[in-house]
């Protein structure tokens, strides 16, 4: 996915992510919230976390608080 790809999904802009990305900004809660659904149900990406010991499974406790 591009920057402007997740942008778009999680609602922000891509100048946003960018920021966010090289650590020029703090994301929100609400976007690490987006950023878990969106790599979580893409199934890219979701086979790669499941791939990661435990990793999958403290997603799904960050979702479900």
């Amino acid at each position: 996915m591009t920057q402007e790809e997740i942008a778009t999904r999680i609602g922000i802009s891509r100048q946003t992510y960018s920021a966010i990305e090289t650590g020029k900004r703090e994301m929100s809660w609400t976007v690490f919230l987006a950023l878990l659904a969106v790599f979580n149900n893409d199934p890219k990406t979701r086979e790669l976390i499941e791939k990661i010991d435990g990793l999958s499974v403290s997603i799904e406790k960050e979702i479900a608080l």
